[in-house]
């Protein structure tokens, strides 16, 4: 094919697009994924690989295939005026020059992984037309990628947007605009906690990051978790002596991960003895998710342990027996014994009970007093 790549250009609302044909085989080499835990910018998780089967074998069976969907990438407007040449009234991107990849791929990382796959089968492939839409931006401003990403994705498909929940915390960090590290942490450390598959942990998969989706698994809200654990996170980051006007971005997210990692580990022990309290109020389940994915968890919705109210007034207690020294070096034995000595019992958590109606800062405040055997005339 023409080396010669012609551009089309178009603004929306003051965003500048690039829209342009190219066949698989260069657009594939001028393409990046940014993986979430392998970029610094990563938001995506790794293709699926029976969703990349599914296309490959689409195109290899099909002898009309068609993927009409245009693809979306995301360029910095700095490295595009470097590889592009004007000619009368148009433009074109030389292939010839460009030596690297210059192009994030937001959407139709799966048709991309197919036609690879596909073409390692059916070389002819690699001269695949496809239609790319080129989301062109300054790097400050890539966070509009992310956005697009969620919005394609939370709308239009079943895609998980769990981790550009994280990511945009992290392109606050590179992007020199996180005014506070303690909610990013408790973000992190959420995502930890329901991801940790090591034991039996009441949170695996019970804390509902895709926050779009009506079905998705979960028995709290991300951010009605964050909030219950946003002053362990600030007090964390105050016992370190983590000064965030003079840290480097760097800094800013090595500390995020080391907090994350200190606390989710904190709280999968704190819950551990939930469990032995109140362990009629967990079942072990197995089912598929609206992924089709088979997950495993332990909430069980007829009891309000691990609602707002549980998480809010548990996680506040678990706090309060552990901040009189450096959360750093913290010991469970008061909340242990707290615990364990609770009046309250198995019934009292079940739904339409004790903790009925009890959705205000009085009624939290009433509950604790409750668990902590300050009020009793319920029980």
């Amino acid at each position: 094919m023409d080396n010669k790549i012609w551009l089309q250009s178009y603004h929306q609302n003051g965003q500048e697009f690039m829209n342009f044909i190219i066949d698989f085989k260069h657009l594939n080499q001028l393409s990046q994924v940014l993986i979430f835990g392998e970029s610094k910018y990563g938001y995506q998780r790794k293709a699926d690989k029976k969703h990349v089967n599914k296309i490959k074998n689409y195109l290899l069976e099909e002898k009309k295939a068609i993927l009409s969907t245009s693809m979306i990438v995301g360029v910095d407007r700095k490295v595009l005026k470097q590889v592009l040449t004007k000619e009368g009234t148009g433009a074109y991107l030389d292939l010839k020059a460009i030596k690297k990849p210059i192009f994030r791929l937001i959407d139709g990382q799966h048709r991309l992984r197919g036609l690879e796959e596909a073409a390692k089968v059916k070389p002819a492939l690699n001269d695949f037309m496809v239609n790319v839409v080129a989301l062109v931006t300054d790097v400050e401003e890539r966070y509009k990628e992310l956005e697009v990403f969620t919005d394609i994705n939370s709308k239009n498909k079943r895609i998980h947007v769990d981790l550009a929940l994280l990511a945009k915390y992290n392109y606050q960090i590179f992007g020199g605009k996180m005014d506070d590290l303690g909610e990013h942490v408790a973000v992190k450390t959420a995502y930890k906690l329901k991801e940790n598959r090591s034991g039996r942990n009441v949170w695996l998969n019970g804390i509902n990051f895709d926050v779009y989706e009506d079905n998705a698994l979960g028995i709290v809200s991300v951010n009605a978790f964050v909030q219950s654990i946003m002053p362990m996170c600030q007090r964390y980051l105050r016992d370190i002596g983590f000064d965030l006007e003079t840290a480097t971005d760097e800094e800013k997210y090595e500390v995020a991960e080391q907090a994350s990692n200190y606390l989710s580990r904190l709280l999968l022990e704190a819950w551990t003895i939930v469990e032995e309290k109140w362990g009629g109020c967990f079942t072990a389940t197995v089912e598929h998710d609206y992924f089709n994915e088979i997950k495993e968890y332990f909430y069980n919705r007829k009891y309000y342990i691990q609602k707002s109210l549980g998480v809010k007034v548990i996680n506040a207690i678990l706090y309060d027996a552990i901040r009189r020294k450096p959360l750093t070096d913290y010991n469970l034995g008061k909340f242990y014994r707290t615990i364990i000595a609770s009046n309250v019992n198995r019934s009292n958590w079940s739904t339409g009970d004790l903790f009925a109606g009890l959705s205000s800062e009085a009624g939290f405040k009433l509950a604790k007093s409750y668990i902590l055997n300050k009020k009793s005339d319920q029980l």
